[in-house]
């Protein structure tokens, strides 16, 4: 909100005052809204890092704004704090990536060193299109998957899920499925990474 301006509080809302130029205001649907830019690069800004590359992800995939436009936003505004750490994590988003649990598992790996290609098209030796997943190492053959609770319960999901898993399977891929409950354990899911692809390596 502009420096200055009353506005009630509410519950589970934290509001930040801030300088608001008025080219940086807009509205939207008859309410004042930042421009997606601006409101982008304080998110970037004001969230850790893995939050942040989540929010990256999710706007540069839905073609809100360009990388370019974000980083011209962070440059305009480089003396604010938490600019650097905004640049990190746009240097580490990725607009192919589909869902913010998607993002986080693949930042979990980023960060352990690991890199990760996201929405990877997996084919057999003919060239034949298997499956695309949501984290892969091609050079190993090992796919990650999250399955998300909301789409992953119904039957006719799941027994796709299953005949894409076996597909993938006979053409020598290693298919490491994950849930919302894994993430709580980073180390572990971590581990169980690492150990898959020193496996495939020896």
């Amino acid at each position: 909100m502009p420096r200055g301006k009353v506005v009630p509080r509410r519950s589970g809302m934290r509001l930040r005052e801030t300088h608001l130029p008025l080219e940086d205001r807009t509205e939207y649907a008859g309410v004042g809204v930042l421009r997606p830019a601006r409101a982008v690069a304080d998110l970037l800004r004001m969230l850790a890092l893995v939050e942040a590359v989540v929010v990256a992800d999710a706007v540069l995939h839905a073609g809100l704004c360009t990388c370019d436009e974000l980083h011209l936003e962070l440059t305009r505004h480089a003396r604010l704090r938490g600019v650097r750490g905004a640049s990190r994590a746009l240097e580490l988003s990725d607009p192919a990536a589909e869902s913010p649990p998607g993002s986080r598992v693949r930042l979990i790996r980023v960060s352990d060193g690991l890199q990760p290609v996201p929405q990877y098209d997996v084919h057999d030796a003919a060239g034949s299109w298997l499956a695309r997943v949501d984290l892969a190492f091609p050079a190993w053959r090992v796919a990650v998957e999250y399955d998300g609770r909301a789409v992953h319960e119904r039957e006719d999901v799941v027994a796709r899920d299953w005949q894409r898993q076996d597909a993938m399977v006979r053409a020598g891929w290693v298919v490491l499925r994950f849930t919302a409950a894994d993430l709580r354990s980073v180390y572990a899911l971590v581990q169980t990474v690492l150990a898959a692809l020193q496996r495939v390596a020896a």
